[in-house]
């Protein structure tokens, strides 16, 4: 944790690892009915097979089922029907909606995550600058969800000497009644959750900044050479109009000097 001798440090040593993996196929539970329109088209859950029944259970029971391919029938009873009748003695209703979401949509993973330092240094009024990237790579519109500032939230490093946390300084901190930066610190008020849309193709740049008056705590209390960082988050996001939602994870890592 040298410095320079004019009070500059450097951000050195960026690592990123991330994990998008969402199944192939997703059925989820869109919506529950008493009773249907005449217009309305429905399948009886026993003209099913054994195997189709036991997915549209799933859905039932726990909103949705996850899979590395679906058969022919499901993706038929999904595509033509506007419900799936259950017995008259289910207690959780009658008529259920359900709709499949191919998630690949031809791509290796529909969201890329990528983080770059746009600015090294650390001075008196001349923070580092820390990008972190999200683009939507599929054909659908992307929804983003986060806490109060999407799409990536609140942004903290732990230290990896010991239990402090580095604030990641962004403007947006300031300017949402959410948020609250008494005494230097960051934290959420809320626990409201809001989204971003990102379209197909469409990338999402936002800045967090590393501030001298953040970081000169650690200078203050360690006699390391250098202090390791690490940043680890989830983004949560859905596909389209279907209400089936998915998770990446990610860490970041990273020394000042």
């Amino acid at each position: 944790m040298q410095g320079g001798d004019d009070g500059t440090y450097e951000v050195t040593d960026l690592s990123v690892t991330s994990e998008v993996k969402p199944p192939s196929y997703v059925v989820v539970l869109e919506r529950v009915a008493s009773q249907v329109a005449e217009d309305e088209s429905v399948v009886h859950v026993q003209n099913l097979s054994a195997d189709s029944a036991d997915i549209v259970k799933a859905v039932v029971e726990r909103q949705r089922y996850e899979a590395a391919d679906l058969s022919s029938e499901v993706e038929s009873v999904t595509s033509k029907y506007d419900y799936v009748q259950w017995p008259e003695s289910s207690r959780k209703g009658r008529y259920f909606g359900i709709a499949a979401v191919n998630v690949q949509l031809g791509t290796p993973n529909p969201l890329d995550f990528a983080v770059d330092v746009a600015e090294r240094y650390v001075s008196i009024g001349d923070p580092a600058n820390i990008e972190f990237r999200i683009s939507n790579r599929s054909s659908r519109p992307m929804a983003v969800y986060s806490g109060v500032i999407p799409p990536f939230g609140v942004l903290t490093a732990d230290v990896e000497s010991g239990s402090q946390r580095l604030v990641l300084w962004n403007d947006r901190y300031a300017e949402n009644d959410g948020v609250s930066t008494d005494l230097g610190a960051v934290t959420g008020k809320t626990k409201q959750e809001t989204s971003v849309v990102l379209e197909p193709g469409e990338t999402r740049l936002e800045a967090y900044q590393i501030r001298l008056r953040d970081y000169l705590p650690y200078v203050r209390t360690s006699d390391a050479p250098s202090t390791r960082f690490t940043l680890a988050g989830t983004l949560r996001y859905s596909l389209g109009e279907v209400t089936a939602d998915f998770g990446a994870t990610y860490e970041v890592r990273f020394d000042i000097d």
